[in-house]
């Protein structure tokens, strides 16, 4: 496999200061994961007991308040009981480390009042906030603004801080920080937290770390983990770790190697409306780390079952040492890509695919990519939009790919599923960039096709279109439609898959029900942004 990993719903739809909050790309129906998560999120807003905590008593050191705050050295199991919230004041650096569980309707939480922060030099490999084999527990950074990556915009967490401040390159300490242990809990929230930096990675000659290295949150053999509304930065693989039942979305992730990183078997996972940007930083002069904004994989025994990765935004500048934005590798299986926007920076290619499903020595099945944009850079002789390789039924539909030097592959080992290949719209790069029609490469079962009609000869696609930027009426750096672009009402109607997230776009926009025709790509043209549904398996809708 690519790399090895040691082994993802505000749940409350409050922020930091109890006021309502909106997540995401327009109102939400926030979402509970299964229905230990449900139950969860029925919790009352008050606390059975409120313990302050700083790195020294203050005080009476009674922990009434942040004035009269216990030691954090002084908390014991008889503070981690079903209910109670143990809050930080101040900075601290002694880590905290839960020694119980809360229950479900009555959450234990860790709360960081206004200020606070753990900062050390070096965030410690065993966890700044450790909730590892603990259950029914909300770590909350206390922001005062709805934050991480809202509405489409990327908003800074403001409070909640964990960092290293002289772990990286040339610096006083290079160790593999953990900022947040979660490994082999259950029913956890992760929210509204400022997480960086980890490690600072800055030279192409530092290979001390090895993957998955420095990480923002560790979670092997977890499940009903919600990470959301975060600000993470500066680690190598942010998000790590697998299980069951993950949601993570709303986050602001730069700065890493990985920005999700999830092997082996792993079952329920949605990742949706994140934004993924510049990767660069972590680029070495022997690859040692490869770039992935998502990569999820599975091998012999550990299947991967069940993913939606969604709504993603992916730009910046993803560095030379690039596998994909969404690396799908291995042993796969209802695996679903679909309203993402995917953008790769000038001279930056992806070895893989920048949005694939890649076998790698497996064989995935039933996974598809709908309505995504793909805003390649042409690099001649390297790249492609997107890959399918070692598919059984594999389904490409509605898609936009421009930019690469090679549009679409697909392997001669590769199934397609009835129908599966249609309505993609693609960029004629031999005529934008006066190179002729062999500029121009579809590759399908061994063979590179310089033409739309030799491509749809061989591949047997229904209803492709290909044009130049300018009659494509798509804009280059964000993936967007103008006006008469050829993709406005190209795609098919995929109301009937039953992707209740399908049927809006990027933006919350809806799309057509019925059978009137679908615009191509991640953004839908007119309309008006609506409430995003619910994620499409395994979950319990919670209303708020």
């Amino acid at each position: 496999m690519g790399e090895s990993v040691t082994e993802r719903s505000n749940l409350f739809g409050i922020s930091g200061n109890g006021a309502p909050r909106q997540l995401g790309l327009g109102p939400k129906l926030i979402l509970g994961i299964g229905l230990a998560l449900a139950a969860l999120s029925l919790a009352p807003a008050g606390y059975a007991s409120n313990i302050f905590v700083a790195q020294n008593g203050t005080g009476g050191g009674n922990g009434a308040d942040c004035s009269n705050a216990r030691a954090v050295s002084s908390l014991n199991g008889g503070d981690w009981a079903a209910g109670n919230a143990i809050h930080i004041c101040g900075s601290i650096s002694t880590p905290v480390t839960a020694q119980g569980s809360g229950s479900s309707g009555s959450p234990i939480t860790i709360l960081f009042e206004p200020g606070a922060a753990f900062s050390a030099p070096a965030i410690p490999t065993s966890g700044a906030i450790v909730v590892a084999n603990q259950s029914y527990i909300i770590v909350d950074g206390g922001s005062t603004v709805a934050c991480g990556y809202v509405s489409g915009s990327n908003v800074t967490c403001n409070n909640g801080v964990i960092q290293s401040t002289a772990n990286g390159t040339g610096q006083a300490n290079q160790i593999a920080s953990v900022a947040i242990e979660a490994s082999g809990s259950k029913n956890v929230e992760i929210r509204n937290l400022m997480i960086g930096p980890v490690y600072v990675h800055s030279s192409t000659s530092d290979t001390t770390q090895g993957p998955p290295g420095p990480v923002c949150v560790r979670y092997v053999n977890a499940s009903n983990l919600s990470i959301h509304n975060n600000t993470m930065h500066d680690a190598a693989w942010c998000l790590n770790g697998g299980g069951s039942n993950f949601d993570i979305h709303n986050n602001e992730i730069y700065h890493v190697d990985h920005g999700v990183g999830m092997g082996n078997a792993n079952t329920s996972i949605n990742v949706y409306s994140n934004h993924f940007h510049d990767f660069a930083n972590w680029d070495t002069a022997d690859n040692s780390f490869h770039h992935d904004g998502i990569h999820i994989f599975g091998v012999t025994n550990s299947m991967v079952v069940d993913a939606n990765e969604y709504d993603n935004l992916f730009d910046g500048d993803i560095g030379n040492n690039a596998t994909a934005w969404i690396y799908n590798e291995g042993l796969l299986q209802n695996v679903n890509m679909y309203n993402n926007v995917a953008y790769m920076a000038p001279g930056r290619y992806s070895c893989c695919g920048v949005l694939d499903f890649f076998g790698n020595g497996y064989r995935g099945s039933n996974n598809s990519a709908y309505d995504n944009t793909v805003l390649g850079a042409y690099v001649p002789g390297s790249g492609s939009c997107m890959v399918a390789t070692a598919q059984t039924n594999v389904t490409l539909r509605n898609n936009i790919l421009i930019g690469c030097q090679n549009l679409v592959g697909i392997s001669a080992d590769s199934t397609i599923a009835p129908g599966g290949l249609s309505n993609n719209i693609y960029e004629d790069i031999g005529a934008d960039l006066g190179l002729g029609g062999g500029a121009n490469t579809f590759g399908w079962a061994g063979t590179l096709f310089a033409s739309l009609a030799t491509w749809v000869s061989g591949s047997g696609e229904q209803n492709a279109k290909i044009g130049t930027l300018a009659s494509l009426g798509i804009n280059g750096l964000t993936g967007r439609l103008s006006a008469g672009s050829l993709a406005i009402g190209s795609g098919a109607n995929l109301t009937g898959l039953a992707i209740a997230t399908l049927d809006t776009d990027i933006v919350g926009t809806q799309r057509p029900a019925g059978s009137s025709a679908w615009d191509s790509g991640a953004y839908e043209t007119g309309g008006q942004p609506q409430a995003r549904p619910a994620p499409p398996t395994n979950v319990t809708a919670v209303a708020k």
